[in-house]
């Protein structure tokens, strides 16, 4: 068996049984609830049972699971059948709110965790989850909210787009656990190298970037107080690489100076300064080579290509399968960062800036060392096509 579907536990479907649903196809995205969709013919065992949001989806590849979720849209063809779109796990925190709150310094792992408590709170037991691995350093962090917000969107703004990292789901012995990890830690022995199953690669780089920034925060507070009579920031070492770029990033809510210098400084820290990235897509070799472990979502990979000069290890940051087929489709890579106009400001007081998954680590002599992408391009050159 290399696939099969659980419905509270019954067999939906067994890729090498007699149990059948039609067209399955699981879609993952790092830092996204993914979904699963299929169809359920007139026939079928269980067609009367599915129902919206109540059961829960399971997907296993051989006995390993690696999708779980709901039902959350289901529609009737003229012949009966049931086309249905499941949501990730990660998408239960749609069920609840956060109240407005106001935290003057709170380190971010605790924001997690008082997020999720207050998840839990408001959910039935089967949608709750529980604290599992943290790894992101410490740091403490200035929070306002003003009004009742998803929590969902409180863990994509107030976590993941302005503390990075990476959030995932899993469930253990029937627990639920939500992860965040500052570097994705699961490894893959399958490589990804040219002329074996590297099927595309592509590069790029942008200018959507500032050199210089004036932090703006409530009643145009400003941080020359606390910067030497200056109003703005520099990154001296880009503005001698591309010139002075200014940029005015607003905090609306932010009140005092010393944080709002702290924002700034980040601000310009997570600028992308003209960095490559790049984007991969591989074939699966597992299914002709048992002795290679099957990709998963969110697990890096030895990627290699002599003509690209690229040797470097990547995550899995997109995975589509095609279950009655054992299809696969992987992207490995970067994730797209925000644009600039994004980052400045989201309404909230809070800054946003999209994270960037460039080249966690790439293999020297007798070490894996983290490197950013700079240094493996200042190494090996840019990549000419």
């Amino acid at each position: 068996m290399i696939y099969k579907v659980l419905m509270d536990g019954r067999s939906l479907y067994e890729s090498d049984g007699n149990v059948a649903i039609l067209e399955p196809k699981l879609e993952q995205e790092v830092n996204t609830a993914g979904s699963f969709d299929f169809t359920v013919p007139r026939n079928h065992a269980f067609y009367d049972d599915i129902t919206l949001l109540t059961p829960e989806i399971e997907v296993y590849e051989s006995d390993e699971l690696i999708f779980f979720g709901r039902p959350t849209e289901i529609e009737m063809d003229i012949d009966l059948q049931l086309m249905i779109h499941c949501e990730g796990a990660l998408a239960y925190f749609n069920d609840s709110v956060i109240a407005p709150f106001e935290f003057n310094e709170i380190e971010r792992t605790e924001l997690l965790e008082y997020f999720v408590n207050q998840h839990n709170a408001n959910v039935p037991e089967n949608r709750r989850f529980q604290i599992g691995n943290v790894t992101m350093p410490l740091k403490y962090v200035y929070r306002k909210v003003e009004k009742y917000t998803k929590t969902l969107d409180c863990l994509n703004e107030y976590l993941l787009d302005s503390e990075g990292g990476y959030l995932m789901v899993r469930k253990e012995n029937g627990i639920r656990y939500i992860d965040w990890f500052d570097s994705i830690p699961y490894r893959n022995t399958q490589p990804v190298r040219f002329a074996l199953n590297l099927m595309t690669l592509s590069q790029k780089v942008n200018a959507d970037f500032v050199t210089s920034v004036i932090p703006i925060g409530a009643n145009e507070l400003t941080i020359a107080s606390v910067n030497g009579g200056r109003v703005y920031l520099d990154s001296d070492e880009y503005i001698s690489q591309y010139g002075r770029i200014t940029g005015i990033a607003e905090f609306s809510d932010v009140e005092n100076p010393e944080t709002l210098m702290s924002l700034g400084e980040y601000y310009l820290e997570t600028q992308d300064y003209g960095r490559p990235s790049i984007n991969v897509t591989a074939a699966e070799l597992h299914y002709i080579n048992d002795e290679y472990t099957p990709f998963r979502i969110g697990e890096k990979v030895q990627v290699s290509s002599t003509p690209h000069s690229l040797e470097a290890v990547l995550p899995i940051v997109k995975l589509t399968i095609n279950l009655d087929k054992a299809d696969k489709e992987i992207e490995i890579g970067t994730l797209d960062r925000r644009s600039l106009t994004e980052l400045v400001n989201d309404g909230s007081g809070t800054m946003v800036s999209g994270t960037t998954f460039l080249y966690d680590e790439t293999p020297t002599a007798g070490s894996n060392k983290a490197v950013t992408s700079a240094g493996i391009f200042a190494a090996l050159g840019p990549l000419r096509f």
